[in-house]
Parts: structure tokens; sequence; C-alpha cells
């Protein structure tokens, strides 16, 4: 009966050792995986925050494009108010448009043309802006 008792003592030690092994690998793995997210979360926050600071950088260099163009739109037409609004070419000129330049447009034909070159260049801006924020969310941090 003794031995039967040695026995169970033994078992039951082995399975306390067994288990506070278990229990012990169990939290050592826990920490190494708590370590690792840490690890692979701050350095997504730090390419994340250096992207978003290259990307707000692209927004303010369009915004500043945009405020040019507008600037210079604005300052296009306002020197459209002295122009004729009649379309016309000077009678020398109709028949072989020699000479021909813009200065002979009209008002309005003048103004439309400025408009749409403002445009196009607002166009090539927000393009630009476009592929240089796909390059830059798409590369790799270093």
């Amino acid at each position: 009966m003794l031995g039967m008792i040695k026995i169970g003592i033994f078992v039951a030690l082995l399975v306390a050792v067994g288990w506070f092994s278990y229990q012990s690998g169990q939290d050592s793995i826990r920490a190494d995986m708590a370590e690792a997210v840490k690890v692979a979360t701050d350095k997504a926050r730090k390419e994340e925050q250096t992207k978003q600071d290259e990307v707000n950088e692209i927004a303010q260099q369009q915004q500043d494009n945009l405020q040019n163009i507008n600037d210079q739109l604005v300052a296009d037409l306002s020197k459209l108010h002295n122009r004729s609004n009649k379309r016309h070419l000077p009678k020398d000129n109709k028949a072989t448009c020699k000479s021909a330049t813009g200065a002979n447009l009209s008002s309005p034909d003048a103004g439309f043309l400025i408009r749409e070159a403002a445009r196009a260049d607002q166009l090539r801006t927000a393009l630009k802006a476009c592929y240089e924020y796909a390059d830059t969310v798409s590369k790799p941090v270093k």
C-alpha cells in the first residue's frame, strides 16, 4: 500500500510538473507572439506615417499648383476686358490669314481658349499628383 501511495505521489508530481511546464511554454509563446505583433505594428505605423507625410506633401504641391493656375487664369481673363467682343479679322488677312495671331481674337474667343488652357493645366496637375500618389503608396519603405 505504501508503494501505491509513492507511485500516486510520483504520478501527481509528474502531472504537476508537466502542467506547469505546459503553462510556462504557453506563456512564453504568448509573450513572444505579443512582442512580434508589437514590433510589426510599430513598423507598420512608422511606414504609414512616412507615406502619409509624402502624400500630404503631394497634395499640398497639387493645391499650390492649382492656385497658381487659377491666379494666372484670373490675370489673363482680366486682360481681356479691353478687347473687342466682335469676331472679325482685318480685311487684308481674311483670304490669306497672313500674320493672324491671338491678338486678332475676340474677347469671348480668347476667354474660351484661356479657360481651356487653364483646364488642361489643372488636369495635367491632377494627373501628375495621381501618379505621384500611386508611386508613393506602392513603393516599399526603407
